[in-house]
């Protein structure tokens, strides 16, 4: 058994790291597809779910519904299916790219969608992708828990949100869990969403404990400036300068440090978010098996790897 986390309100025991399905549904439109593309989503996710990991997080607009759709089919014939978490807030269509929007009708709309997509009753959890625009942010939230009294999801939370976010929706229906990126590359929702989270019993899942791959020693600027056009990695904050090489600089002593004890640099950012007792766990973007296996490699040697990040200083007694 992997080790594993209670996710706040919601009462779900989740492994400490979950399957990201942003993977899944990279590339530029669902139309062009392969059928390798079915074939090695669908390993993946069977791969994951037979080496331990009971969670996959997807999202309505991975892929414009690819990846739910990829998840949903892999998981229908097994016999203990994996929680799939979502996100809805993403409106597309043939001529517009994907927008956001919080009015009611588009939630509900996409909600329906992804139940149609994955194949499923009712969604374990499912998000507010990306609290925009602001001003639609309540009635959005109030849909979204208006799906949940009607059964169609069983819990609701918040993704990309300000502690200030966070507060006005609770003021109209419990938040259970929160999706938040954090890493040694961008550690700021450590300083006050975190522990708000972890006084009121709200979920903490993480994404990208690896900053998207830049703490994953693989990275370089040279591969930075490679990454093709669909992927707007390049575009966000820890790939931007000055955060570029400071954090390029992170990822080099993890690299040594990791060296040193025989694992891979990705598995000592994976551990260094899971240092957090506010984390009820992390999602791990995995294209091969061997991805798997250093994301449990990471579980497997959790004291070994603690103690490493704690002789580099990168870690306190106390955890963070």
């Amino acid at each position: 058994m992997l080790r594993s986390r209670v996710l706040g309100k919601t009462g779900l025991r989740i492994t400490e790291v979950g399957l990201g399905g942003w993977q899944l549904g990279k590339g530029e439109v669902p139309g062009q597809r392969s059928v390798e593309d079915e074939r090695s989503g669908n390993e993946i996710v069977h791969y994951a779910v037979e080496s331990g990991i009971n969670w996959i997080d997807v999202a309505a607009v991975y892929g414009l519904g690819y990846a739910e759709g990829i998840v949903g089919r892999a998981v229908q014939d097994m016999a203990d299916p994996p929680f799939i978490f979502t996100k809805c807030g993403y409106e597309w269509s043939l001529t517009d790219p994907p927008y956001t929007t919080l009015k009611r009708e588009a939630i509900r709309s996409s909600v329906t969608a992804s139940l149609g997509r994955t194949g499923l009753e009712v969604l374990d959890l499912c998000f507010i992708h990306w609290p925009i625009p602001d001003i639609d942010l309540e009635e959005g939230w109030c849909a979204l828990a208006e799906l949940k009294e009607e059964g169609k999801v069983r819990h609701v939370g918040l993704s990309n949100c300000s502690l200030s976010q966070l507060r006005r929706c609770e003021t109209f229906a419990s938040v259970e869990a929160v999706e938040i990126p954090y890493s040694l590359a961008q550690p700021e929702a450590a300083q006050e969403l975190m522990p708000y989270c972890g006084r009121h019993g709200i979920g903490v899942v993480i994404y990208a404990p690896q900053a998207t791959g830049l703490l994953s020693g693989a990275m370089t600027r040279e591969s930075i400036a490679e990454l093709p056009a669909w992927d707007d990695r390049a575009e966000t904050s820890p790939f931007q300068e000055p955060a570029l090489t400071r954090n390029l600089g992170i990822a080099a002593e993890l690299s040594g440090i990791a060296r040193g004890i025989g694992v891979t640099p990705g598995e000592l950012a994976i551990a260094w978010v899971l240092a957090n007792d506010s984390v009820s766990g992390a999602i791990v973007g995995c294209e091969r098996r061997e991805h798997v296996d250093h994301a449990i490699a990471s579980l497997v040697d959790h004291e070994l790897l603690r103690d490493a990040l704690l002789e580099a200083g990168l870690l306190s007694q106390g955890g963070h």
